[in-house]
């Protein structure tokens, strides 16, 4: 289910009806960890709270000036933590109505979370809403990938197509008992949103409001290198471990219908091998009208230059009258 929808005004300003939004952090310290953190505080929507997860168990000094928007929790065990732990130590900690992870390379809008918001409050079935994102280089520059995929249950048994923090979704998962596994140490969102996809579907915005750094902490989080189906590479054993986990709870009508998303996959990818033909094509038509008006404006200097030479010529051949 598609929507693209503002937050409304009664969010943005606060209020009795607004809920408490905890943003999980789990960081090791990144250099763009400032960036991260800067993205929550600069959020429209009021009430939020930061729960700022130590990964690496050493502490995090001067944190609470790493993040100006004053409400923020730092949890710290005194150990490092993997992935999975460390999300799941957030969620026991996070005390709000809705939650949300941000990888500490990543960022948000500052519409972000009250769209959000706005699509899970205009509704009472789903319990779970993503926004758009954009993909960008390590430097930040973006690309011109986007992940924006409709919600689809089938296409989500088959691989995860949707970044961590593009998701809000409701602390009642939580509670019913939506964990990530931390026997997983890669691939363990995905598995965290087949989990909710047991619960609740997904809204979907397709506003672009999340920025995914390139070769970041979440890049195994969204499937879109073939390492993943080579045998033997680290990933396809990742995969491999949280297929064997699901498989066995999944009906033949359901296997049936993530197969036929694969049928799918291919007009897409033919659809982007067009695009990308295309796009060709028309760089290739950008170089030739630079190089044609390069040359048009050369030929209208050499026309310019006949007129003043005629001219020349003309006034010449006007006094020689003159003088005979």
């Amino acid at each position: 289910m598609s929507q693209s929808n503002p937050a409304n005004d009664s969010l943005q300003a606060g209020g009795a009806d607004s809920k408490l939004v905890s943003v999980i952090c789990r960081t090791i310290i990144r250099p763009e960890l400032q960036q991260a953190l800067q993205s929550v505080a600069d959020q429209s929507y009021p009430d939020i709270e930061l729960v700022l997860v130590d990964a690496l168990g050493a502490g995090i000094p001067d944190y609470e000036n790493l993040y100006p928007g004053g409400n923020v929790k730092l949890v710290s065990l005194g150990k490092s933590l993997r992935r999975s732990r460390a999300a799941n130590v957030g969620m026991t900690k996070a005390t709000g109505d809705y939650l949300m992870f941000l990888d500490d390379d990543d960022w948000i809008d500052r519409e972000h979370i009250a769209n959000l918001v706005t699509l899970l409050d205009r509704q009472s079935e789903a319990c779970a809403a993503y926004s758009a994102t954009r993909k960008v280089d390590a430097s930040g520059q973006p690309l011109d990938y986007v992940f924006g995929q409709e919600f689809s249950a089938a296409q989500l048994k088959r691989g995860n197509y949707i970044p961590i923090h593009s998701v809000l979704f409701g602390a009642s998962l939580f509670r019913d008992g939506c964990k990530f596994d931390e026997n997983l140490q890669i691939y363990e969102d995905w598995d965290f949103w087949l989990q909710v996809s047991q619960h609740s579907s997904f809204l979907h915005s397709d506003r672009v409001t999340a920025f995914y750094r390139e070769g970041g902490e979440s890049e195994t989080a969204v499937n879109i290198e073939q390492a993943q189906y080579t045998a033997g590479h680290p990933n396809a054993l990742a995969r491999e471990k949280v297929l064997a986990k699901w498989l066995p709870r999944w009906s033949a009508a359901e296997v049936n219908q993530m197969l036929g998303t694969m049928d799918q996959s291919g007009s897409i990818n033919e659809l982007r091998g067009n695009v990308k033909s295309a796009l060709e094509v028309i760089h290739a038509r950008e170089e030739e009208l630079v190089e044609i008006t390069g040359t048009a404006k050369k030929i209208g200097r050499q026309l310019s230059e006949l007129h003043k030479t005629y001219a020349r010529l003309d006034k010449n051949h006007t006094q020689l009258d003159k003088n005979h």
